[in-house]
């Protein structure tokens, strides 16, 4: 396998090199070595995971409001997330009497 298409690759890749095994009764994958799982510990204890659990809880808020049909919530989450992820806005814009384009970059505060 050269590249990855889709998240259960990885996996698989991490399975053959003996990495991760599967249990085909639960389903489940699992750190078989004490070596590895000892330093996948200390790298999960040394890692501040206050971005990725704001981005899961952030996520969990806007399918609630999309399953409760909240359109105003749904509305402030994108916009939130779109604001966060979009340093800058582009406008290009063509003046027929000109007869040239414009561009106007303006920065996100």
């Amino acid at each position: 396998m050269t590249s990855f298409k889709r998240r259960d690759d990885v996996l698989t890749v991490l399975i053959h090199l003996g990495y991760l095994a599967y249990d085909s009764e639960t389903a489940e994958v699992y750190i078989p070595n004490e070596e590895v799982r000892g330093a996948f510990s200390t790298v999960i204890r040394d890692t501040d995971w206050t971005p990725v659990i704001n981005a899961v809880q952030a996520s969990d808020a806007l399918l609630r409001a999309t399953w409760e049909r909240d359109a105003d919530t749904i509305a402030r989450g994108i916009s939130k997330v779109h604001r966060a992820n979009t340093s800058m806005l582009v406008g290009i814009s063509y003046r027929k009497e000109e007869k040239g384009y414009s561009c106007v970059i303006e920065e996100w505060e």
